[in-house]
């Protein structure tokens, strides 16, 4: 479809088709590779590892599959040849007991969000920690995170966000609209749990330095949706949101007009994007060749 006149939903224009995809040059030979995910047409992994895949001549594709049900592709992956997938929400936990090995990350994490195929079997990683811990570290003078800090949500992502920040001494809160869902991260990394709700706000306050929103909220479908609804920003939090499209969530933009430093997860989306490539070829990405640009702001 035409770029400004999509036909139906998922629809590519041809620019981006030959662009980007690099269409007219896939081969019997070009290895296939992807990102899984339910919403996952908005991905911007396309823009990040086929550029890469062009720079170093390495003959492969990365695209995205809407799959409800990661059981489904993982069946498929020996009869479309895929040689290695992204994961993202919401199928970094479920997707665990589908594969043949995972990492130590994985096993002590929960969420895998890196599959890759070797020799009939599905090997699982998560790239996701380190790809935070590097992004969030850029927004403080000392590298470092502060000592008190908040996690909306009790997804794969925030699995990953707890076990960096309380691998780096941080204590953490956690708010989740389903508390009992969260019982099990606050027995793992002896975090607190409270509602996402009104009551939560005044340890929520005593837990600001740095609040890391991981859940789905404020992304399409749900861009009309701000998890912090209730809670009122004074200037002195950081926020962290893991979406990056839309660049600027709700919940970012009220934090930004109240003064706080606040950052979009583009920059963790191109950390562990770095790590999944080298897993995906065995090399380096060509940072000095390759410069991935963020969505653009929309309207």
């Amino acid at each position: 479809s035409d770029a400004d006149a999509q036909a139906a939903p998922g629809h590519i224009d041809p620019a981006t088709l030959c662009d980007v995809y690099r269409y007219r040059r896939i081969g019997e030979n070009t290895r296939i590779f992807g990102v899984i995910g339910d919403p996952v047409m908005h991905s911007r992994s396309p823009w990040i590892h086929n550029p890469a895949f062009d720079a170093l001549g390495i003959d492969a594709v990365y695209v995205p599959f809407h799959v409800d049900d990661p059981r489904e592709l993982l069946t498929a992956c020996a009869d479309l040849d895929v040689d290695g997938l992204s994961v993202t929400i919401p199928h970094k936990e479920r997707i665990t007991d589908l594969l043949s090995s995972i990492d130590e990350t994985v096993r002590e994490v929960g969420s895998c969000n890196t599959v890759v195929r070797r020799n009939g079997r599905l090997d699982g990683y998560n790239t996701d920690v380190r790809g935070f811990l590097t992004a969030v570290s850029r927004l403080f003078a000392d590298g470092a995170p502060p000592r008190r800090t908040t996690v909306v949500g009790a997804g794969g992502t925030a699995r990953a966000v707890l076990h960096a920040l309380t691998g780096a001494g941080c204590e953490v809160l956690v708010v989740n609209r389903t508390v009992e869902r969260a019982r099990e991260l606050a027995e793992r990394y002896g975090c607190l749990v409270a509602p996402l709700s009104k009551d939560s706000i005044g340890l929520l306050r005593s837990y600001s330095a740095l609040i890391v929103q991981t859940t789905s909220a404020g992304m399409k479908p749900h861009d009309d949706l701000d998890p912090l609804w209730f809670y009122d920003f004074d200037g002195s939090e950081t926020v962290f949101d893991v979406i990056y499209a839309p660049p600027e969530t709700l919940l970012l933009s009220r934090a930004r007009e109240a003064g706080c430093v606040t950052s979009n997860g583009w920059r963790m989306l191109l950390e562990q994007a770095y790590l999944q490539f080298e897993l995906f070829t065995g090399g380096k990405y060509p940072r000095e060749r390759v410069a991935p640009t963020p969505p653009h702001v929309e309207g």
